[in-house]
């Protein structure tokens, strides 16, 4: 069986055009002296509490910012996959996006598998994939993979684990970026470009990546544009706030299926020369914290909307045109508390998450009206979290999440209508022992 080239980023390898990286300060420092250094410990946040990696879940990995760019991987997708070993298949709308799978969920990995941005939950419930491809590798401070149930920090959806990506946060003072220029095969263009402007407690940073390809069949040419926006002020102790604005742009031509005789006569080929499908996305988040000692009060918000259109064109049986879209809105309020309870050390977390999420749907058959889906859901959670690490090295973590869910949904064309009200009650109990530094 042959597979398409362009899936497998080309028959030869990605071809560099030009790689540029400029800082207002690096010429000022000398070359570095031959010494000893201490490795910075790690530090996870996937579970929404921060502690070490050695002290995480048994099932976190975490990618190293510095390691993802070190690999070559080009965006926070394809690090998951080569870096993170998580299952993935080809997405339906081609591209560099892959569909990605915790723990052999299938086609249902989307709505049991959490994915988060700096804190934000950004995975859906239409079973559409989050798009991680357009967070580039300059960007990652760090992935953090957790396979196994969430359910506590997390809440619904959360059974195969959770997926987070932490963008850089403070930036060297003065001016820093780069430029990133790249060619594949079947036409294949990508163009990334950061830049980031630090001074005392304040940054500025912005990201655009625009990513083209004829691709390896007829009628799969797409194009990708992202701009992310953002500014940044504070210090680690005290207040600190971030502000982001991202527009993601996705435009695509769909190949369709091939029977295995047209597929083995000519792969390239295509039976649908004018399907095509568009998605665009806006999300606006911001986080603020408060530092003090051992206490940390947060606040994560956000407003996301994401819009598709979809057109199939079956010959003599008809097109189908079909045009939706999606708003998410997200509040989460947490107060944490590390230091010491005795001789143990103790982290204990409290939460709150409200969020929201509406959906339709209106497709057209050759040109008639016909069917208009339409969903909302609601949920209202609260929940806690112990972990408390012995001097004998044994770690017990204990949480619990109490969770009141609303779902509205409506079909006419399929006949299908229902409401849901549910109360919804997650825990966990963890015990683990270090036998070994």
């Amino acid at each position: 069986m042959k597979t398409s080239p362009f899936a497998q980023r080309g028959v030869f390898a990605a071809c560099a055009l030009a790689c540029a990286s400029f800082s207002s300060h690096s010429f000022a420092q000398s070359a570095p002296t031959t010494q000893t250094t201490e490795l910075k410990p790690v530090v996870v946040s996937a579970n929404r509490m921060e502690q070490l990696l050695q002290t995480a879940p048994v099932g976190a990995t975490v990618l190293l910012g510095s390691d993802i760019r070190a690999s070559g991987a080009l965006d926070a997708n394809e690090a998951i996959r080569r870096l993170g070993g998580v299952v993935s298949r080809s997405d339906l709308l081609g591209g560099r996006e892959s569909a990605l799978d915790l723990r052999g969920y299938g086609d249902s990995a989307a709505n049991n598998m959490v994915v988060v941005i700096d804190g934000v939950r950004i995975s859906e419930n239409e079973l559409v994939s989050a798009r991680l491809s357009a967070i580039s590798a300059e960007r990652i401070e760090r992935i953090e993979i957790v396979r196994g149930g969430a359910s506590v920090a997390w809440g619904e959806g959360a059974t195969g684990g959770v997926i987070q990506i932490v963008t850089k946060g403070s930036a060297p003072k003065g001016l820093s970026g780069s430029v990133q220029l790249g060619l594949e095969s079947f036409g294949t263009r990508d163009a990334n470009a950061s830049l980031d402007v630090g001074a005392q407690d304040l940054r500025y940073f912005a990201q655009l990546r625009s990513l083209s390809t004829n691709g390896y069949r007829a009628n799969s040419a797409q194009r990708n544009d992202s701009v992310l926006l953002g500014v940044e002020l504070g210090s680690q102790q005290g207040f600190k706030a971030r502000l982001e604005f991202f527009h993601d742009d996705q435009n695509s031509r769909l190949p369709g299926n091939l029977p295995i005789a047209m597929a083995q006569a000519n792969p390239r080929q295509t039976r649908t020369p004018l399907d095509f499908a568009t998605r665009s996305e806006d999300r606006l988040s911001a986080a603020l914290q408060y530092r003090s000692g051992g206490w940390l009060a947060s606040l994560d918000l956000a407003r996301r909307q994401r819009d598709s259109t979809v057109f199939y064109d079956f010959g003599v049986g008809g097109t189908q045109d079909s045009a939706g879209g999606s708003r998410g809105t997200q509040v989460s309020p947490r107060l944490q508390y590390t230091g010491a309870w005795g001789a143990a050390a103790v982290t204990a977390q409290l939460g709150l998450d409200q969020q929201s999420w509406d959906f339709n749907n209106n497709v057209a058959y050759s040109g008639f009206a016909a069917n208009a889906e339409v969903a909302s859901q609601s949920s209202r959670a609260s929940f806690a979290r112990l972990d408390v690490l012995l001097p004998s090295q044994t770690r017990i973590v204990t949480g619990l999440r109490s969770e009141r869910i609303s779902k509205d949904f409506s079909d006419p064309l399929a006949g299908s209508a229902y409401t849901q009200r549910d109360p919804l009650r997650a825990w966990e109990l963890g015990l683990n022992q270090t036998v070994a530094p």
